[in-house]
């Protein structure tokens, strides 16, 4: 991932536009748009503070802009035969919905498809994606089970906002997938359980795995990975309650 290639003795200030702000950058992924060769944009801003993410980049800022629109506009145009899609992931990409609408029309313009990874704490900002035709698979990470979330998130969570974003989803009838990143302290069997009864239904749903490393709360960096057998164990668990459940390694 590549958080600002700039000088490093430039101006360390945010880049005008604050959240929303193109913050990162993966040219080409053959991993985070299913099916599809895509560059990945990293979106800065995020308005849950999950102790465990491992972008804490692009969670707190400051944040350095990668790329103005404009530039990202000939960037796409130049590689559009590379692609097959663009995915905008972030910290929270909903968050400012005039510039990944924009983003979206970008890659659009360049007959590229388009995916959104997202909290689903901004369910205006999908349904509007949904209205204009902008996005074209969605991926929604559930953090935790209902009683956990808040835990999982950091902050006091609108877990109504993230269920109407899976009912919008669902009625929409687009390609999307739910997912879980297992974190093992977060994540026993009860809690799979309780997500499927809270959230399940006709979706994909994935359970994959946190790795130790860099965290936005170091306390949590040598948190353990979870076991294959425990992604498994977690996998059985939930299966009843989706459409089709796997393990994402």
């Amino acid at each position: 991932m590549n958080f600002g290639s700039q000088d490093p003795g430039a101006d360390p200030s945010p880049a005008p536009g604050g959240v929303g702000v193109l913050a990162g950058l993966v040219p080409t992924s053959l991993v985070d748009f299913p099916g599809r060769v895509a560059a990945t944009l990293f979106l800065g801003g995020c308005n849950f503070r999950c102790p465990f993410c491992q972008n804490p980049q692009l969670v707190v800022g400051p944040w350095h802009e990668l790329m103005p629109l404009p530039e990202l506009t000939s960037w796409l145009a130049e590689r559009h035969k590379l692609l097959e899609g663009v995915c905008i992931s972030g910290g929270e990409p909903c968050l400012d919905v005039e510039v990944l609408a924009r983003i979206a029309s970008l890659a659009h313009a360049q007959d590229l498809a388009v995916k959104v990874d997202t909290n689903g704490s901004k369910p205006e900002a999908i349904s509007r994606l949904i209205a204009a035709s902008l996005v074209d698979y969605v991926a929604l990470d559930i953090k935790a089970s209902p009683q956990r979330y808040s835990t999982a998130t950091g902050v006091p969570t609108d877990l109504d906002a993230i269920a109407e974003t899976v009912r919008i989803l669902r009625e929409a009838h687009l390609p999307q997938e739910l997912r879980t990143t297992i974190v093992p302290r977060l994540h026993a069997p009860e809690d799979l359980r309780a997500i499927g009864e809270w959230v399940g239904g006709d979706s994909p749903y994935y359970v994959q795995p946190f790795r130790p490393g860099t965290t936005l709360d170091p306390a949590w960096a040598t948190e353990p990975e979870p076991s294959r057998e425990l992604l498994e164990e977690l996998a059985r668990v939930v299966e009843p309650y989706f459409a089709g459940v796997a393990v994402r390694a």
